[in-house]
């Protein structure tokens, strides 16, 4: 959002007063959609105390700290793999729909 309206107001930016690409820039550098950012700065602009929360640092525990018998699941099942496990081993495993139920994440 703040790199979105500061393109916008910026007279050096490229696309100073242009809303439209503006936020089409900052939705495709911040890979989200421009409904999304475009909803974030309106609500901003609407009330300046709306301002989104970003949960990055809230994540204290791991799910392997919480349910030991998942990583020991994890690692019977990469230790069946062989010696030659790749980082896709494990996707693969956690997203079979029983591993899904388990662990709670639809994805």
């Amino acid at each position: 959002m703040q790199q979105f309206l500061w393109a916008y107001v910026n007279p050096q930016s490229h696309t100073h007063g242009a809303w439209g690409v503006s936020l089409m820039n900052a939705a495709d550098d911040l890979e989200k959609g421009m409904t999304f950012v475009c909803k974030w700065s309106r609500a901003f602009l609407a009330n300046h105390d709306d301002i989104p929360i970003n949960p990055y640092g809230k994540w204290n525990e791991s799910i392997l700290d919480r349910d030991t018998t998942l990583a020991q699941d994890i690692h019977l099942h990469l230790q069946g793999i062989g010696p030659f496990v790749k980082a896709m081993d494990l996707v693969d495993y956690m997203d079979m729909p029983e591993m899904r139920a388990r662990s709670g994440h639809t994805k």
